[in-house]
């Protein structure tokens, strides 16, 4: 059975992020009043889409059918934007031990901003063999997480916006970041 997303006036999803089993399909209900476009952004490390494209806009009432993944493990973020208005999100969908990439390549990181479930993974890696040191404030969301590597990271804190900073080894300034956001269910 899929999971259902609904989507709320605003372009709000419910769940606003959320980790399902492996493999999970998904189907987002649009109740927003207006029609509705679902946008995916990118994971870092996946080679592609977590799920198919939705067939946008998706009218008030209807649905976008149900989506089978294209991983059976993954992570990604989406936005939704309801026409009219602007961009709501972004929101979370974990699957199984799937993770959240944010590479960090050059001194910056992409994506910038990144959203992960409270409970779900996020891993941090350089892509130009540069080692980076990672510093958050004003605490940090993920036990032992200050640089680069392969590790993975589970959230340990809810609905707390950090900064990420990336700093290259050793002496220096801070020369990049972006923005990791937790949220409930």
């Amino acid at each position: 059975m899929a999971q259902i997303i609904t989507i709320l006036a605003g372009g709000v999803a419910s769940p606003q992020g959320v980790i399902l089993a492996a493999s999970t399909q998904i189907q987002f209900n649009n109740q927003s009043g207006q029609p509705v476009t679902i946008t995916y952004t990118a994971n870092g490390n996946q080679g592609g889409n977590l799920f198919p494209p939705v067939s946008n806009p998706i009218p008030n009432g209807g649905n976008s059918g149900v989506l089978t993944p294209n991983y059976t493990n993954g992570a990604m973020n989406y936005t939704v934007t309801p026409s009219p208005g602007v961009a709501a999100g972004p929101y979370a969908i974990q699957l199984g031990s799937g993770n959240m990439v944010v590479g960090v390549t050059n001194n910056n990181t992409n994506p910038g901003s990144v959203v992960i479930p409270y409970g779900g993974n996020l891993q941090v890696i350089s892509f130009d063999s540069s080692q980076y040191d990672i510093g958050w404030g004003p605490a940090t969301p993920f036990n032992n997480l200050n640089e680069t590597g392969t590790n993975v990271y589970t959230a340990q804190t809810l609905e707390f916006g950090y900064s990420l900073t990336a700093q290259e080894a050793g002496p220096g300034g801070e020369i990049g970041g972006g923005h990791v956001i937790i949220v409930g269910s």
